[in-house]
C-alpha cells in the first residue's frame, strides 16, 4: 500500500498534514488531568484521551466524578501555577503589538463581572494588578528573612508539586475556588524558597494586607 498524500483527504475528510496539526494542537493544551481516589486508578490511556476531550466539548464543566467498583474519585483540569500570569503577558504583547487593539473584553464567569483589558490596564482580571502586587510583596518579605535557605533536590521539588496539587484538588472539592494571584507563593514553596509553615504566615500578611 502506498503512503497517503499529505494533501489528499482521508475517509474522515481531514489530510493527513490537517491531522498532523490538530494533533500538535491537543499537545499543546494549558491543561492536563488531575486524579483523585478511585478515579486515578481508572485513568487508562483511552479513557484519559475521551476525558480530555469531553472537557474541551464543555468547558464549562469544572470536574467528572468517576463511579467504579472500587469506589468513587474526581477528574479535573488541572493548570500549572503562573498561567494566569501568562495570560497577562500576552494581553501586554497584543497592545504592544498591534496600536489599533485599545481593549479587550473577557466575559463574565464564576461570578466575576467582564473586565475589559487595556493597554494601560492589560490584565485578564479587574483585582488581578493590586492583589498579585500584593502577593509578590508578601513573598518577598519572607524571601528576604530566609536569604540563606539550602537549595532542594529535584526529587523534592516533585513531591510538592504533588502536595500543591492535592491541596488544590481537595480545596475544589470543598467549593473553594483557586485564587490564580497566589500562585507565586506555591511556585516559591515548590522550588524550596520558602517552607510549608511560612505558606501560612504569608496568607495570614495577604489576609491583613486585604481588610486594608
Amino acid at each position: 500500500m502506498s503512503a497517503q498524500d499529505p494533501d489528499q483527504p482521508n475517509e474522515g475528510g481531514y489530510s493527513a498534514e490537517a491531522i498532523s496539526v490538530l494533533e500538535g494542537l491537543e499537545r499543546r493544551r494549558p491543561w492536563s488531568l488531575l486524579a483523585t481516589g478511585e478515579a486515578a486508578k481508572a485513568l487508562t490511556p483511552s479513557v484519559t484521551k475521551d476525558i480530555e476531550r469531553i472537557f474541551e466539548l464543555f468547558p464549562s464543566i469544572p470536574f467528572l466524578t468517576l463511579h467504579t467498583a472500587e469506589g468513587e474519585g474526581m477528574v479535573t483540569r488541572d493548570y500549572p501555577s503562573g498561567y494566569t500570569q501568562r495570560v497577562n503577558a500576552f494581553l501586554a504583547n497584543i497592545f504592544e503589538q498591534n496600536s489599533e487593539i485599545i481593549g479587550i473584553t473577557f466575559p463574565a464567569r464564576d461570578g466575576h463581572p467582564a473586565h475589559t483589558a487595556t493597554r494601560i490596564d492589560p490584565f485578564w482580571s479587574p483585582d488581578y494588578k493590586a492583589r498579585a502586587e500584593k502577593v509578590r510583596d508578601c513573598v518577598a518579605a519572607i524571601l528576604t528573612e530566609r536569604a540563606n535557605s539550602s537549595q532542594i533536590s529535584v526529587e523534592e521539588m516533585k513531591h510538592r508539586r504533588k502536595i500543591v496539587e492535592q491541596a488544590q484538588h481537595n480545596n475544589l472539592l470543598a467549593g473553594i475556588t483557586r485564587d490564580q494571584a497566589t500562585d507565586p507563593i506555591f511556585e516559591a514553596y515548590i522550588h524550596g524558597d520558602i517552607e510549608a509553615t511560612d505558606i501560612g504566615r504569608i496568607l495570614e500578611r495577604l489576609s491583613d494586607l486585604d481588610k486594608e
